[in-house]
Parts: C-alpha cells; structure tokens; sequence
C-alpha cells in the first residue's frame, strides 16, 4: 500500500500565560479572521450561496458591518482573495523558476507541468490542515471559474501577477511544437481545469479525516498529476 500523508495535530493551537487576558484582536488580525473565514465559506458553498451575515458569524465578529468596514463589500473581499491567491501561487512558480535556472534550466515538458503544479500545492502553515498541502484556496478558485469567471479575471486583469505562469506557458510551447497555435491554447485551457478540478478534491478530501484521504493523500499523488497533465499536452 501506498505510505500516506500524515496528518500534524495542533499546528494551529495557542496558549496564554496564566492569569493573562488573551490579547485583544488588532485590525490587521481582524481583517485576516475574516478572509480566512470567507474563503473557507467559499470554498465549502461557492461565492453565491454565502452571505456577508455568514461571514461576520462564522468569523465571530461582534460588528455586523465589519465587512463593509475593512473591504467596503462582498465583491471587494472576494476580488482580495483572488489577487491574494494569484500572488502566492505565482511566488511559487517563480521560485521553481529560479531554482530550475539555478540547476542548468528546464529539461522538458514534465518540469513545466511540475512548476504549473507546484505552484498551487506548496504548503501554507497558516491555513490549518489543508494549508500544510496546499495553499488551500483551490476549491474557491474552481468554483469561481465554474460560476463566476468573470469576477476572477477582473481581480487580476490589467495586474502583472500572472508573470511567472506566463513563463510557462511559453515554456511548454517550445516542448510542443508540432500543436497549432489553437490546438495548444485549447489544450492549456483544458490543462488548466483539469489540475483545477484535480486539487480542489483533493483539498476537499485533506479538509476530512485521514482515514478517508484515499488517494488524495498519497505521496505520489503529485507526481501522478504530473504524469497524466503531461499525457493530455502530448495526445
């Protein structure tokens, strides 16, 4: 059997010393309680089925309009976490590009995949569980693509935070080069949604019980994504 990826208990506990008050919530923690609770609500029921009232009640804030406080409305909060998510997954690619240029460059079609890949799946202490796989936003994204595309290019439109991901796509073009033109912009379309669709479950599965990880907790799941990302570029 596979070896699985193991859970850490308490990654996110804390303590105050005895007799001491626990410290009164600064606007910055304030404002992070309430992206952190937003995008696991959004992830969990979609941008459109969750409310601000949702929000400020699972976020256990005492004032009802502090989302209109902080981000002035809904969109604005979910646009945040969009550009939010595009940095750090292109931060990501960027350091695998520089690491990749540091060893002699790219060698092939299943590097570029791999940078693609790495730079949703790299671990992110402060999301919990499914932040020690990931980067935990991939089911917010995936849903936004599916139901609300058009709000998720707007937060990044016109932005430079997509350079490192950019470099790839021109990357795997020249690891393809008997595709036409189309024919590759269709297949990155469908790469795209695939690893999309392919990390949101296994984010959805990470977020449960270890028993039922299944195969979204193997340690070779990546390199499996890998693989068959690079069979469907080369059909």
């Amino acid at each position: 059997m596979k070896a699985r990826t193991q859970r850490r208990q308490g990654a996110n506990a804390t303590t105050e010393p005895p007799g001491q008050a626990p410290a009164r919530p600064t606007e910055e923690s304030s404002r992070e309680r309430l992206k952190l609770t937003a995008l696991q609500l959004f992830s969990q029921s979609g941008v459109d089925g969750v409310s601000v009232r949702d929000i400020v009640s699972a976020a256990q804030m005492r004032n009802g309009a502090s989302v209109h406080y902080y981000f002035g409305s809904k969109e604005n909060l979910v646009r945040e976490l969009v550009l939010e998510s595009a940095v750090k997954s292109d931060a990501r690619r960027r350091e695998q590009l520089d690491r990749y240029e540091r060893e002699g460059g790219v060698r092939g079609l299943e590097d570029v995949v791999r940078m693609l890949i790495a730079g949703e799946v790299e671990p992110d202490e402060s999301r919990g569980v499914v932040g020690r796989h990931g980067l935990g936003h991939m089911r917010f994204i995936l849903s936004l693509q599916i139901n609300n595309r058009a709000v998720m290019m707007q937060a990044i439109v016109g932005t430079d935070v997509r350079q490192a991901y950019r470099q790839c796509i021109h990357l795997a073009r020249r690891f393809l080069p008997d595709l036409s033109d189309t024919a590759f912009r269709n297949r990155i379309g469908l790469l795209y949604t695939y690893i999309a669709a392919a990390l949101a479950s296994r984010e959805a599965a990470l977020s449960g019980p270890a028993e039922a990880w299944g195969m979204w907790g193997d340690e070779d799941f990546v390199d499996q994504l890998v693989r068959t990302s690079c069979a469907l570029l080369q059909a």
